[in-house]
């Protein structure tokens, strides 16, 4: 069976800030390779390993530094720095968006 006029919008996931689910394709991507202990932004969704998703916004990356989410989702030890290098990589890259 079919459906007619709907087409595959993507999978959606949650934010490890807010708990919404959203489209893949409005969230970033962290990924954590297991075998060399490294997280990182996978902006372009092209690196394999586990995922985790969020909504980049200021408020929500201040979430996830202040709750540890990466360390609740990824279940290991993620040092301060390599929150800093994240959090200087959106900032770079202009990711977060502002709420006013």
């Amino acid at each position: 069976m079919t459906k007619i006029g709907k087409k595959n919008s993507g999978f959606n996931r949650k934010c490890i800030a807010t708990g919404l689910v959203v489209p893949e394709n409005q969230m970033l991507r962290f990924d954590y390779n297991k075998n060399e202990n490294i997280i990182r932004l996978d902006v372009n969704r092209e690196l394999k390993g586990r995922g985790a998703y969020f909504i980049a916004t200021e408020d929500n990356w201040n979430t996830v530094v202040r709750k540890k989410c990466l360390n609740k989702t990824f279940r290991t030890a993620v040092s301060k720095e390599t929150y800093e290098k994240i959090e200087q990589e959106l900032k770079e890259g202009l990711w977060l968006k502002r709420i006013d």
